[in-house]
């Protein structure tokens, strides 16, 4: 039997290594069975199953050729959202960030254009179910690169970089026109539930950038950007609560106290849920009962962390529910918010018949173990482990933010999507059901997947 390793502090070094490799070979090509939990099996998958139950909604991915298609799980059917993606030839055209409008079955992308004669072209375009057509809805200066609508669908907020170093920070109504724009260096927000406000963690922590890192609140009723005082710590993407009430980041208080706290809509505490010595990600709950928080140290770009479970039904007052596990790179809810899927890095060696050598680290390949958390029995399940692509790669160094716009979970939270590197170096998208004794579903050559959803925010 093939003898997994989990990653620890112990190993970082080798995951560094490894995560570095993967970010600069490209993958793309045939298919091989994802491995499964305990052994690495070698038969190709049966691309068209007919799973016992038909998760509903639509998934976006890219393909291998850089186009966008759209598989419709009811159907079992994949189509072309975009055709004219090149990379060979004398114009190279990219199609990035599928990114589903929140309560409809219309997805925006971004369009780059790069031509032989030096020029460039950005676009961030639209695609719409009910005029089954895609329009352009900006046309940008400089490259676009992160898609996030808000909850409702009203607005479409963005990222493009900029000729001083800088990011630059717009949101646009679905006609393209600015509502809203900033600008900082690194920059990570949320919306709130009625599209009204959006907080915003600018410059990073505040013991590293103490000239620029702020948090921010932007209302219909406040011209631009207001500080709430507070002072950013270690983390990215800060996160509302579903009612749009209460925020949650982790700040140095103006008292001078540190900490995860939760916040009022404005910035003032209402509680302190845990101590914030390391670097954190987290999440509120879809129904608002609980809060997820995977915290541990960052180095070199690679967290691992101890995920936790707060309940904070009355949110003056957090308690600890469950400490999930350890070693936790990433996690997303479930859209009812019964259950979590976190994911754990580990590392297999390259001839899989064959014990971990710790004296052979060359040999080993970084793998992705996926597991699934019950919040009513607080146990843990294997799903599924893979290896990661590189789009899946980058898009887990910046997982919580893509939270916050983006889900892997289908709308019934029956099943996940996820892309897998396969042995020949190309991407696959797969489906998992997350109930156990389920296989993988392989629907297509792709890089990475989204599902779309009714709303983030589900309040019961």
């Amino acid at each position: 039997m093939t003898r997994f390793r989990l990653v620890t502090l112990s190993i970082l070094p080798t995951l560094i290594v490894l995560l570095s490799s993967c970010a600069q070979t490209p993958v793309l090509d045939e298919t091989e069975a994802v491995r499964s939990t305990a052994t690495v099996s070698h038969t190709p998958p049966v691309s068209t199953p007919t799973p016992a139950l038909v998760p509903p909604g639509r998934i976006a991915y890219i393909g291998e050729d850089g186009n966008i298609f759209i598989y419709f799980p009811l159907e079992g059917s994949s189509t072309a959202a975009t055709s004219d993606a090149s990379r060979t030839g004398e114009n190279l055209i990219l199609y990035t960030e599928p990114t589903w409008r929140p309560r409809t079955a219309d997805i925006s992308f971004i369009r780059s254009e790069f031509n032989t004669d030096q020029s460039e072209r950005f676009a961030i375009q639209l695609q719409t179910s009910l005029e089954d057509e895609t329009r352009t809805i900006y046309k940008a200066a400089h490259p676009p690169f992160y898609l996030f609508w808000s909850p409702a669908g009203s607005f479409l907020s963005f990222l493009a970089s900029t000729d001083t170093g800088t990011l630059s920070f717009r949101v646009l109504d679905p006609e393209g026109q600015l509502v809203a724009e900033d600008n900082g260096q690194p920059y990570y927000w949320d919306w709130a539930g009625d599209d009204g406000s959006i907080l915003s963690h600018v410059g990073g922590a505040i013991d590293d950038n103490p000239e620029v890192a702020r948090l921010s609140v932007f209302s219909n009723d406040l011209e631009g950007f207001k500080n709430i005082g507070h002072l950013p710590l270690r983390f990215q993407a800060p996160v509302y609560s579903p009612d749009g009430y209460h925020v949650l980041a982790p700040a140095l208080s103006l008292e001078g106290t540190r900490g995860l706290f939760i916040m009022d809509d404005v910035g003032e505490i209402v509680s302190r849920v845990m101590p914030a010595d390391e670097f954190m990600t987290f999440d509120w709950s879809p129904t608002g009962e609980s809060i997820a928080v995977n915290s541990g140290p960052m180095l070199a770009e690679v967290h691992l962390g101890e995920l936790s479970l707060f309940t904070v039904e009355d949110r003056i007052n957090p308690v600890l529910q469950d400490v999930v596990d350890e070693g936790v790179a990433a996690f997303w809810w479930s859209p009812q918010g019964d259950r979590l899927v976190y994911i754990k890095p580990l590392i297999l060696p390259t001839i899989s018949a064959q014990p971990i050598s710790n004296d052979e680290q060359t040999e080993d390949e970084l793998y992705i173990q996926m597991y699934v958390y019950d919040l009513g029995s607080r146990q843990s399940e294997e799903l599924v482990s893979f290896r990661p692509t590189i789009e899946f790669l980058r898009i887990l160094r910046f997982y919580d933010q893509y939270q916050r716009s983006a889900t892997i979970w289908s709308p019934d939270g029956t099943h996940v999507v996820y892309s897998a590197a396969l042995k020949d170096g190309k991407p696959g998208v797969y489906i998992m059901p997350v109930e156990a004794g389920g296989t993988s579903q392989f629907l297509g050559k792709g890089m990475h997947a989204f599902w779309s959803w009714e709303a983030r925010h589900r309040i019961s």
